[in-house]
């Protein structure tokens, strides 16, 4: 299972592309539907009544058929087959999680990364204790419509194409919803902290002005 998990890895490093990301994840899908909920494990309490038995009935120690108590105690196979959430199933499930999460950061930072890096620059400067909005060339306003429209156009162009892909490599609705609410939820957040800065902005040269 390692070294399925491990060829998985090396195939996502050479195709060095978008692509690599979502085939390993949906063989980690499938790979995770098909291990067996099955456990092997050792299981001394045939050992425990056969030795019970064998003391119990002493005439059992010199039959000589099946019944005999020594063949039985000799015979007893101590492997048991359980059924149990192995430690398999969970190895899946981690790299799984891992990969999901890495498909959601990919595809909300190729809409959002620049106006949130932006927007954290902005927070930080805001907060200093020297903050002087007159001084800063940044914090102009034609700056931050510049990285809101260029995050609204990539929304518009880019947003079809993930879909299409959630589409093509994953194929279940409701697992590509799952995968998109995250998603979602990240543009929508940084897009609600711009206009929060955005508003600040205004309070602080309204105060300016005065």
């Amino acid at each position: 299972l390692t070294v399925c998990c491990q060829s998985l890895e090396d195939a996502a490093r050479q195709i060095r592309d978008n692509v690599s990301e979502k085939y390993s994840r949906s063989r980690r899908c499938a790979t995770s539907d098909t291990i067996p909920q099955r456990d092997y494990v050792l299981d001394f309490s045939k050992y425990k009544s056969s030795a019970s038995e064998f003391f119990h009935d002493p005439r059992r120690w010199f039959q000589l058929t099946s019944n005999n108590a020594f063949l039985e105690l000799l015979l007893q196979i101590p492997l048991a087959v359980m059924e149990t959430t192995s430690d398999s199933r969970r190895v899946i499930d981690v790299q799984l999680k891992t990969h999901c999460h890495s498909v959601i950061n990919t595809a909300s930072d190729m809409i959002i990364m620049e106006l949130a890096e932006y927007i954290s620059k902005a927070e930080n400067a805001t907060a200093a204790a020297d903050f002087d909005l007159a001084k800063s060339e940044a914090l102009k306003p034609e700056t931050m419509q510049n990285f809101a429209g260029q995050a609204y156009k990539k929304l518009t162009r880019l947003w079809p194409e993930i879909k299409k892909c959630f589409d093509l490599y994953i194929g279940v609705k409701e697992t590509e919803e799952i995968l998109l609410q995250p998603i979602k939820k990240k543009i929508i957040d940084v897009s609600s902290f711009t206009v929060y800065i955005f508003l600040l902005l205004k309070t602080v040269t309204l105060g300016f002005l005065y």
